[in-house]
């Protein structure tokens, strides 16, 4: 069955939760107005004095916030630019172009310092994504950085995410805190927190977005929003769908968004809902010399186990979710309650398994903000508990039995997260202050599998505490200049898709990456993993000269003990370990902007952010090695003249030097630069024509590798191990707003 006819038979499949979730937030929606109603009553005797608070300079570069908001659940996009730019660490805030297309998260992410991201499927929305090298071989199961959306946790309890389910086109403004600089409870892993603000009524009016391109890409966007004196409300709906540039890579991707607040003197309110449904076919990877083939890139290759025209991967992944939030303002004082509520459906054929969960989550989060002249305080506590089921078997579609007769097990689920920390920043002296924060952290995995009788280990209960703590010093010589130091410490728990694995075809043994010999193959065993400790130093600054060049630059260094590696011996099945020595991170993120005003002649805007990734073993059977996955040199930069009511502009990314495609070092993949361009033509104010182009000179290069323990020295360019980059794309769009 195509794509188009699978979204439709699926139909009553989507009504029926969606249903359940519009039932859901009217609920909540009432709970959570008359938790404001009456949580809020305290506040009216301080309705004057809140009133009567003026924005002030807090230090963040010069820009100006309402100091009675607190900044730790910023609700603007004003305010999360103030929250996120006087973090003192590496941070950025985002706002997303309105003059060309955002449809992917390399639309409105890929120009960014620290944020690695490469072609992964050769689709229009399924990169590989990855801060600080947290998570590299987690593709396409994420982990290694915590999602926000309005400021409460996207993840899963356990720590995963589905990057698919995330809506670039409904994002006002997204701030990214890298490493330990993330401030929400939830976030406790290497790679930070991205958060994504979500429009409202008060943002959006109004939007029409409708794209086409080549590889029959279409994607299409409306919205409509009205804000009021006390309340507003906003919806989006979207559709993506493109056969891909690669054989067997077709995607459809469905999203619906709505959110309503209502707000009073000292209060507001707002319910989210969300809904996503998508479903792309997997191409797999191909041999160096097919991906850099003129006439084989696009391909898929022949060879079994993977053979994906025989074995038909793909992946559908449906989600729903609910969520709400009460914000209460009183003096210096802010109050944030969030609840929510979502339910992921994932269904994941590889060429030799099948990966079917269901899990439902149940997430509470309450953070306080306390502002004073020289001191600001914070605090925060959030539990999350998720439970389902995960059921594992061969793929019915694998030709050869030994995968296809694996055997069945069914794993009921569970995982839970409790946090707590606290926080302050203490301005000791004129431009210099003090930032500390202390977080508990209590963290469990449960499986239990239902069917007896199977070697390994089937069944697990695992949980884990421990205390994080950071320290950071930030000095201000002027308005427009932050220098900042930090110290820190924090873990990540394995997922519970790290700790289901697949212990190989019938009828062989294995061998795991230490050499030593797995459980017997034909089954799925419960792996035994422990949360990876980090260690991080991390020094920077950020600031702006005259108002028209600006500088971003963070140096940070990560001791890792027991990191959570992945490995891929044959392309089709991903195992994870704790590495039994350790591991170092280190890298440089540099950003520069500069804009140059020509009078009459227009403008010049220009940008360019570097991310220098260097990830090595230190010890234990990889010692001295490169960490596989990302490029040791990765840039991005662009240039944009505009005249009038045009912008056309000329962009590049790509890797500098050659990367390791494996841990032992036997592969290299190079170096490449792909070009683009684009030019837009504004019609209305904020309403665009636009066409834009990438990869230019349709060039061929390895993209990202499934990063096994040791590549093929003897057949090193026929390795089914790469995925070629997107070849030549040409868009033309819409963007009207109303």
């Amino acid at each position: 069955m195509n794509i188009q006819g699978l979204a439709v038979s699926q139909s009553g499949a989507v009504l029926k939760p969606l249903s359940r979730a519009v039932y859901s937030a009217l609920w909540l929606m009432g709970v959570g107005l008359a938790g404001a109603a009456i949580l809020s009553q305290p506040t009216v005797a301080q309705e004057s004095a809140a009133a009567a608070t003026e924005p002030v300079a807090l230090p963040s570069l010069g820009i100006q916030v309402d100091a009675a908001r607190g900044l730790s659940v910023p609700r603007t996009p004003a305010a999360l630019e103030q929250s996120y730019r006087a973090t003192a660490g590496g941070a950025s805030a985002i706002k997303p172009d309105t003059t060309g297309s955002q449809a992917t998260l390399r639309d409105v992410l890929g120009n960014q310092p620290g944020i690695t991201l490469l072609d992964f499927f050769g689709g229009n929305d399924h990169p590989v994504i990855s801060i600080r090298g947290s998570g590299i071989q987690s593709q396409p199961m994420a982990r290694g950085i915590t999602l926000l959306v309005d400021g409460l946790p996207l993840n899963d309890a356990d720590g995963s995410f589905h990057m698919g389910l995330l809506e670039p086109r409904n994002s006002s403004m997204i701030g990214i805190r890298r490493g330990a600089n993330a401030m929400n409870p939830s976030a406790q892993s290497l790679g930070g927190e991205m958060d994504f603000l979500s429009q409202t009524g008060a943002t959006e009016a109004g939007s029409l977005s409708l794209q086409y391109g080549s590889d029959s890409s279409l994607a299409s966007r409306v919205a409509v929003g009205r804000a009021y004196d006390t309340w507003d409300f906003h919806v989006a709906a979207g559709d993506q769908r493109t056969d891909g540039f690669r054989d067997h890579s077709r995607q459809r991707r469905q999203s619906f968004r709505a959110n309503l607040g209502i707000y009073g003197s000292g209060w507001e309110n707002r319910t989210w809902l969300s809904y996503t449904n998508q479903h792309f076919e997997i191409p797999g990877p191909i041999s160096r010399n097919a991906a850099l083939d003129d006439d084989r890139y696009h391909t898929v290759t022949d060879n079994l186990p993977l053979r994906p025209w025989q074995t038909n991967p793909k992946r559908r992944t449906e989600g729903w979710r609910l969520a709400n939030m009460t914000t209460l303002y009183s003096g210096p004082w802010t109050h944030s309650i969030g609840a929510y509520i979502q339910n992921t459906d994932d269904n994941f054929k590889t060429p030799a398994q099948v990966w079917d969960m269901d899990l439902n989550t149940l997430g509470l989060q309450y953070i306080v903000d306390a502002q004073f002249d020289r001191f600001s305080f914070g605090g925060g506590l959030s539990y999350s508990y998720s439970s389902g089921d995960f059921g594992v078997y061969g793929s019915p579609d694998q030709p050869q039995p030994p995968f296809r007769q694996m055997l069945v097990q069914d794993y009921n689920i569970k995982a839970d997260n409790i946090v707590a920390q606290v926080r302050g920043a203490w301005e000791f002296a004129p431009d210099w202050t003090l930032n500390g924060q202390l977080r508990f952290v209590h963290t469990g995995r449960d499986l239990h599998g239902t069917y007896s009788g199977l070697n390994g280990l089937q069944s697990l209960s695992d949980s884990w505490s421990w205390v994080s703590p950071k320290i950071a010093l930030a000095w201000q010589p002027n308005d427009k200049t932050m220098l900042f130091a930090n110290v820190s410490t924090s873990r990540e728990a394995p997922t519970l898709r790290d700790m289901v694995q697949f212990a190989g075809p019938v009828g062989a043994p294995v061998l795991g990456p230490n050499g030593q010999p797995m459980f017997r193959r034909g089954l799925t065993y419960v792996r035994e993993l422990e949360p990876q400790r980090n260690l991080s130093y991390e020094i920077g600054g950020r600031g702006s000269f005259n108002d028209q060049y600006g500088w971003d630059i963070t140096l940070y260094h990560a001791d890792i003990e027991k990191e959570l590696i992945g490995y891929s011996p044959d392309g089709a099945n991903v195992f994870v370990y704790n590495y039994e020595g350790d591991t170092r991170h280190r890298g440089v993120e540099l950003g520069l902007t500069g804009n140059w005003n020509l009078g009459s002649a227009g403008a010049l805007d220009a940008r360019l952010a570097y991310t220098y990734n260097n990830f090595t073993f230190r010890d234990g059977m990889f010692s001295g090695n490169d960490i596989s996955g990302l490029p040791r040199h990765y840039l991005s930069a662009s240039l944009d003249y505009r005249y009038s009511d045009f912008v056309v502009g000329v962009n590049v990314r790509g890797a500098l030097g050659s990367s390791y495609a494996d841990h032992a070092n036997t592969q290299k993949m190079g170096s490449y630069a792909v070009l683009g361009a684009h030019f837009s033509y504004d019609f209305t104010k904020d309403s665009n024509l636009y066409v834009q182009v990438d990869n230019i000179t349709d060039k061929r290069y390895l993209s990202w590798s499934l990063t096994p323990a040791m590549a093929s020295a003897q057949d090193a360019n026929n390795q089914d191990m790469y995925f070629p980059g997107n070849g030549r794309t040409v868009t033309a769009g819409l963007n009207f707003r109303f």
